[in-house]
């Protein structure tokens, strides 16, 4: 019998049938595999015949993936959006990227996006998704194999730790908005709060383990605006926190991340604080 596992790392650069690499195991708990995110079993066969049928339905999938157009619709420093615009670098999916004014949404967009919020992805030019941990989970549906865990306990959990990302989100939005110190004293009582909660989580070098996971691009866009809001925040907010700082430093040199942010994001950061007239500018 032939167990077909591939890692993920074959399949981040275009397919190269080179780098293809199947091990034959007697079963599949044998090949201590078991359960591991970073790879995905396509299927167990007797014959070499099955075997090879496998493989084509797998490439037949990539080349899908490949036709698809998929167009990102985005405001320059949104975080949810550098979710979604990291993933699809990781996974290496060709997308196009527009960029809108929130100030001025064009009537297009507001027909199209039910909350009238970006991200969203508009599939084939004719469908739409929105809310960006949905349009993660569509991204890593559509680009076998998945790194999202297999069991479901644990996939449900990865899932209620990208909604845990979210409140941090709103702590660090709301940095910009803060208006006077007591505000701001707040606020990294409430970042400490989380990361309190956060720091015990990481274990390893990622959110769940030594490979990344779709959970870890929810987390991503916190660490960029941390860095980008650094000066003017003027406290170390990882103090306490050396796994927390870890992770962000592992997140942040991503090259998928790295490409997924505008030439000059922190730049944008703070000028947008202070259009808002912020305490930080002060």
């Amino acid at each position: 019998m032939i167990i077909v596992i591939i890692s993920i790392h074959q399949f981040q650069d275009n397919i190269k049938s080179e780098n293809l690499k199947l091990i034959q195991y007697n079963n599949y708990q044998e090949s201590k595999l078991y359960n591991q995110t970073p790879y995905v079993v396509i299927g167990s066969y007797s014959d070499e015949f099955q075997f090879f049928y496998s493989i084509i339905i797998f490439l037949q999938i990539k080349l899908f993936q490949y036709l698809m157009v998929l167009t990102l619709v985005s405001y320059k420093i949104c975080p949810y959006v550098v979710r979604v615009a990291s993933a699809l670098f990781y996974k290496n999916i060709p997308f196009d990227i527009k960029y809108i004014d929130l100030n001025d949404r064009p009537e297009w967009f507001n027909k199209i996006s039910p909350l009238e919020k970006v991200p969203i992805l508009i599939v084939d030019e004719n469908k739409v998704l929105f809310e960006s941990n949905v349009i993660l989970d569509y991204v890593d549906a559509i680009s076998p194999p998945s790194i999202q865990p297999i069991d479901h306990f644990e996939r449900a959990l990865a899932r209620a730790k990208q909604e845990f990302a979210g409140e941090i989100q709103s702590v660090l939005s709301a940095f910009k908005y803060a208006k006077t110190p007591e505000k701001i004293d707040e606020l990294k009582a409430d970042l400490k709060w989380y990361f309190e909660k956060l720091e015990p989580w990481l274990q390893s070098k990622y959110l769940l383990g030594d490979q990344i996971g779709l959970a870890d691009f929810s987390y991503a866009p916190l660490f960029t605006q941390i860095k980008a809001m650094s000066p003017l925040l003027k406290y170390d907010a990882y103090e306490g926190f050396p796994k927390t700082k870890q992770y962000g430093i592992e997140l942040l040199s991503l090259e998928a991340v790295q490409k997924a942010l505008v030439p000059n994001f922190e730049e944008l950061i703070i000028e947008k604080i202070a259009q808002l007239g912020g305490y930080l500018q002060k």
